[in-house]
């Protein structure tokens, strides 16, 4: 769009690699997508983000260490989640009850998320 470009990726050769490159106000990086249906029945349930994997999870980690912007964004049911590298990697390996899951994300809510990556924040 007008802010810049989403790219969805399909690597086969390194399954870690995120899913969607994007260029966006002249800020390049890498996205990973999940979803969940809905929060779990009781608040102490953890969020499990069951198809995430530890080589998605450290090519987050590493990436953003590295000094690039890489991010895990979760919709659960219809609310979208951003969650940097470091916090990304800590929910694979420590799956967080929906208090703690929603403070680990660096942005909560759709208009958050945008205005991250387009600056209307």
């Amino acid at each position: 769009g007008r802010h810049g470009k989403l790219q969805r990726i399909e690597n086969l050769v390194d399954s870690g690699t995120p899913d969607v490159a994007y260029c966006v106000m002249g800020e390049a990086g890498w996205i990973e997508l999940k979803h969940v249906a809905r929060w779990p029945a009781r608040a102490s349930t953890p969020v499990r983000l069951t198809d995430y994997t530890l080589e998605q999870a450290t090519w987050l980690y590493d990436w953003q260490r590295a000094g690039g912007n890489a991010f895990l964004l979760v919709r659960v049911g219809r609310e979208p989640f951003l969650f940097l590298g470091a916090e990304a990697r800590e929910l694979y390996f420590t799956p967080a009850p929906k208090g703690q899951f929603q403070l680990l994300a660096c942005k909560r809510g759709w208009d958050d998320v945008i205005g991250h990556f387009t600056g209307d924040e």
